[in-house]
């Protein structure tokens, strides 16, 4: 989760208008226009940190509008590498011109809709939109590098379209008494309506749960649908409705901060509409409900057993048709219940996320031919993308059907579960689940026991209850019910702990072909979950799942070769892997492949290509990643040196748990380059957040500011501690201030001869001073000196802890 950022010296804002607006015309029966930005990284990043799903918002609204007659304008980095089009960089100049255009294009009758997603900025009573190139400061220079909201609105309000404005930024900081009001904000421009993705003091955000931002989140689904009224149509008010009520719901649920759920979003709209309502999206009425759609209209599972023996595959995770709606795309198109899909238009879909994304590709109309596997025989089908009816419509019918089938049961339960072609209801939806899994359908069964196993959909968690459903699913044979009994016996979960019988079912399911028992197993053997690590056991099942295309087990085939465990040590075969997994957007790869590109393991070093892959790494989540990238900005590897980018994905990371982002934090603090300053509490609460993980560095920084006293009062014993702890894990620095303590009686009882073996093992690592003290103190035993330690006149002290330290290398996951 991140927020769209801002410090408490700049209001990031928009507008804050609350004036009413000349209505639109209800019905625009001219032509649809989309003019949309979103801006992920900003050439000032100083002031303009990183996000992470702006550019998301923009795409994926455009494409859903192109679905629906749009003519789509979009300027994202994206869109310009893309079409290899520089001319759709959102800068400041491609902006303003591609704007102009589009406005002169406009006549009477016409939509036009603008979203913006991305930064926005307040200064002196005076709104701007952050372009990419944009470069303020704090002093207010680079104020023309904006595009000011009042010249913008000016342009706007000379169109004669009507207008909607969808805008996504952070208006204001919450740790900022100040305040915008329709005073300080231009007026807006005549005949637009807008909606703001949340209120005065508040912020906006974005969740990597979504990969969006909380309002376009809601944005997209209301225009996928959810927004609809009561004919079918999706409204200005409808959207706008459904937005600022599912935003404002969901936020609190969803975004925490400092570990509490308390953060407040919410969108506000500006000016009112009389008479009809403006059509976004028109339907064709709902008591018709010929709305076309894209949309095959099929409810999907992973294969089951019954089928994956019908059709002589393995139960891995290829996506099944479990009910086709009557009438419905996929059954125009020729598909039936228990089709396993293998390929859309050349795409392989050896997942369901694999086929959903390939359909994401087509547009409402577009040609498709899909390869399936129908009674062992591969079938290839081919029509177009299309359901004629509205959801709605699917809906009923799903709905009639499951009064006789106990299959459309368990789709009409979905549909609850999801909200589609209806509103969403927890309890219609475990009540449907329940009557499907009742009559046998395993699907429905596995589903319940996910229910309870997590409590989702209302329920409360009850892992005995989730125990029955899956035994229920598992006595049919089904691997997924095999594989998630296997999982909460190896946990303890519902059931004792079992490591036996956990390995025992991973295997049936394992037998059944089914990929993630394979990956299970994998974990286990390289985990020591039976022992000793066997990584020879490891590597074998890793393959099994690898051969299923399985990334995270190419991922982990990759650590296996790169340390030369359970095969031979080859790190060029170790990137290979890592490419095959980073390729299908495996963050824990990417991070991997980045740090081989940055230290020149099994591949030529290339620290911008490291930077590029540990960037698309941080947005898709991974803490790694984002510590990674933070380390190559402060170090200036592959990108220019940016202490301040490095602090804002540090606290990313650190935000994730990550330890040695967290350390680094502690540096900075310590060493005054946050703010200019040196807080020693705060560099001091950030060590021990990463030596509570175990991180030597960190436990050794804890042990040197408690014995300095410094951050908090000093306390020799509990240094003494934390020195010992980084000790034994190796660290020569903590070794060194170990001896020192056992040296002087430092926090400890004073004893030589253990002093000197601390010495020693700092020296074999390469301390130098530790070498000397070595020899110093063995010849002061030998002699049995009563004297102090000598050392021309000085004593023997901490050293500080190293101020950088190498990149986080591959780990599997």
């Amino acid at each position: 989760m991140s927020r769209r950022r801002c410090y408490p010296s700049l209001l990031l804002v928009v507008s804050t208008v609350y004036t009413c607006l000349a209505a639109p015309a209800a019905f625009a029966d001219g032509k649809k226009y989309a003019f949309l930005v979103g801006i992920n990284t900003y050439e000032h990043s100083k002031v303009l940190p990183q996000l992470q799903y702006a550019e998301n918002d923009a795409i994926e609204v455009g494409q859903l509008l192109k679905k629906h007659g749009f003519e789509i304008v979009l300027l994202t980095d994206t869109s310009a590498k893309e079409s290899k089009n520089d001319k759709l960089k959102p800068t400041k100049a491609n902006i303003e011109k591609l704007l102009e255009q589009q406005l002169a294009k406009c006549r009477e009758g016409d939509v036009l809709l603008l979203g913006f997603s991305g930064h926005g900025m307040f200064f002196d009573e005076e709104s701007y939109f952050c372009a990419q190139d944009s470069a303020p400061s704090l002093e207010k220079k680079g104020l023309d590098t904006l595009i000011a909201v009042k010249d913008l609105y000016k342009k706007i309000g000379q169109c004669p379209a009507a207008k909607i404005m969808l805008i996504d930024a952070c208006r204001n900081d919450p740790t900022d008494s100040m305040g915008l009001t329709d005073k300080t904000t231009p007026s807006p421009p005549k005949n637009a309506l807008a909606l703001f993705s949340c209120s005065i003091g508040e912020v906006s955000w974005e969740l990597e749960d979504f990969h969006h931002g909380v309002f376009f989140n809601y944005v997209i689904e209301g225009l996928g649908g959810k927004a609809r009224d009561d004919e079918g149509n999706i409204t200005w008010s409808s959207l706008e409705v459904f937005v600022r009520k599912e935003v404002t719901r969901e936020a609190p649920k969803r975004i925490k901060v400092g570990g509490a759920k308390k953060t407040e979003q919410r969108p506000t709209r500006v000016g009112e509409e009389s008479g009809e309502p403006l059509v976004i999206i028109r339907g064709s009425g709902s008591n018709l409900g010929n709305e076309s759609r894209a949309s095959l209209d099929v409810i999907l599972a992973s294969i089951d057993r019954a089928t994956a023996t019908k059709n002589n595959v393995p139960q891995a995770l290829q996506p099944q048709i479990v009910y086709v709606v009557p009438g419905g795309g996929g059954e125009a198109l020729g598909l039936k219940k228990d089709d396993v899909v293998l390929r859309i238009n050349g795409h392989d879909t050896p997942t369901s996320l694999d086929m959903t994304t390939a359909l994401r590709q087509c547009t409402l109309g577009s040609d498709l031919e899909v390869q399936v596997m129908r009674k062992g025989k591969k079938t290839t089908l081919t029509g177009k993308y299309e359901t004629t009816f509205a959801s709605t419509e699917a809906f009923r019918r799903i709905t009639d059907e499951a009064k006789k089938d106990p299959v459309a049961q368990h789709a009409l339960a979905t549909w609850y579960a999801i909200g589609f072609g209806t509103r969403k209801n927890d309890i219609e939806a475990i009540s449907w689940y329940r009557k499907a899994a009742d009559k046998g359908v395993v699907v429905s069964q596995r589903e319940l026991g996910r229910c309870y196993l997590n409590g989702y959909y209302g329920l409360k968690k009850d892992e005995s209850e989730a125990l029955v459903w899956y035994n229920k699913a598992a006595d049919a044979g089904d691997a997924e019910a095999f594989r998630n009994l296997g999982w909460m016996n190896e946990y303890g979960l519902g059931v004792t702990k079992d490591i036996k019988e956990a390995k025992r079912l991973y295997t049936k399911a394992a037998d059944q072909g089914n990929t993630m028992a394979l990956y299970d197993l994998g974990l286990m053997y390289a985990n020591g979950r039976f022992g000793d690590p066997d990584y020879k056991e490891a590597v074998s099942w890793f393959r099994k799942a690898a051969d299923q295309g399985l990334s995270d087990a190419e991922n982990w085939l990759g650590v296996l070769h790169q340390r030369g465990q359970g095969v031979d040590k080859d790190e060029a075969k170790a990137v290979e892997w890592y490419r095959k997994a980073a390729e299908k957007d495996n963050m824990v790869a990417e991070s991997n492949l980045g740090w081989m590109y940055a230290e020149g393991h099994g591949i030529t070093k290339d620290e911008k290509e490291a930077v590029a892959w540990y960037r698309k790494s941080a947005a898709h989540g991974n803490a790694l990643g984002i510590f990674n990238l933070g380390f190559m900005y402060e170090l200036g590897r592959g990108i220019d040196k940016s202490i301040e980018e490095a602090e804002t994905l540090y606290r990313r990371a650190s935000d994730k748990g990550n330890s040695q982002a967290q350390y680094r934090l502690g540096l900075f603090y310590r060493e005054g380059q946050i703010g200019g300053k040196v807080d020693e509490a705060a560099a001091l609460r950030y060590f021990r957040k990463a030596a509570d993980q175990n991180l030597a560095l960190a436990e050794n920084a804890v042990g040197e500011m408690l014995q300095a006293g410094k951050g908090d009062k000093a306390d020799p014993v509990a240094a003494a501690g934390w020195f010992e702890k980084a000790a034994k894990q190796g660290l020569a620095q903590a070794e060194w201030n170990l001896a020192v303590c056992y040296e002087k009686g430092t926090g400890v009882k004073q004893d030589s001869k253990v002093a000197l073996d601390w010495y020693k093992k700092a020296a074999a690592l390469g301390n130098d001073q530790a070498k000397a003290a070595a020899s110093r103190l063995e010849k002061s035993i030998s002699t049995r000196s009563t004297d102090g330690p000598s050392g021309g006149g000085s004593t023997p002290r901490p050293g500080p802890g190293p101020l950088s330290g190498p990149l986080s290398g591959p780990g599997g996951r």
